[in-house]
């Protein structure tokens, strides 16, 4: 019994730690229709609160608004794995412009998919190899400040440059000027990313990812008892 119980606990433990591997959750047609319904649950609930679902902050210009599609997609993430994040990432994306459409010429929903597959799949690998409580609290704080690194490259390389050149610098700054105090054309690149997408991003990032950590575990054990 003793070595039978040696046998059984490593095999198990495998399975836990490569159970959100792509070979595992499309290893049966049971793992198939749980893959593809969550993945089809964590786009469209991303997709509401990403389309519909969102405000702005006055203290921030109004263009960046806070919303928590990512909050869908990071648990997803933790229950799909990185390939799972992804679709749900592209889901949202196409979804949101057959949908809605887009008001920022496509840059604004490109940007957010950079962002949210640089923030969700770092995680979903960490926590693929991690996979425990601990390692589930990890893996939301790698999402975490990758969610800032991003959004400082994105926002310095390809929107605010984008925006400049589409709409003019005096339209840009103009929009910026009411939230940002002392930005003008010698600072405006600094003052932005300092002032604007630093705090805003430390806040959404902070409460998506937080909320993350406290009901991932309470989805993942209803989606078990529900058989998704």
């Amino acid at each position: 019994m003793e070595n039978d119980n040696n046998v059984r606990v490593p095999e198990i433990e495998e399975k836990e730690e490569r159970k959100l591997s792509v070979k595992y959750q499309v290893s049966n047609k049971k793992n198939r229709i749980r893959f593809i319904t969550r993945i089809s649950m964590f786009s469209a609930l991303s997709l509401i609160f990403y389309a519909w679902l969102k405000f702005p902050l006055p203290i921030f210009p109004s263009f960046l608004e806070v919303n928590f599609s990512n909050l869908f997609i990071l648990i997803g993430a933790l229950s799909t794995g990185p390939i799972g994040a992804i679709i749900i990432v592209v889901m949202r994306f196409i979804l949101k412009i057959v949908v809605v459409g887009s008001h920022t010429m496509y840059v604004g929903e490109l940007t957010d998919v950079i962002l949210s597959i640089m923030v969700s799949v770092p995680a979903s690998i960490f926590y693929l190899y991690v996979h425990n409580k601990k390692g589930g609290y990890i893996s939301m704080l790698v999402a975490f400040l990758m969610w800032l690194i991003t959004s400082i490259l994105v926002n310095a390389f390809i929107s605010l440059p984008f925006y400049i050149n589409a709409f003019g610098f005096d339209a840009v700054i103009g929009m910026l000027t009411s939230t940002i105090n002392g930005i003008n054309e010698s600072n405006y690149m600094m003052y932005y990313l300092l002032y604007a997408v630093l705090p805003f991003n430390l806040l959404v990032g902070f409460v998506n990812c937080g909320l993350a950590c406290l009901v991932y575990k309470r989805i993942s054990s209803i989606l078990k008892k529900i058989g998704i």
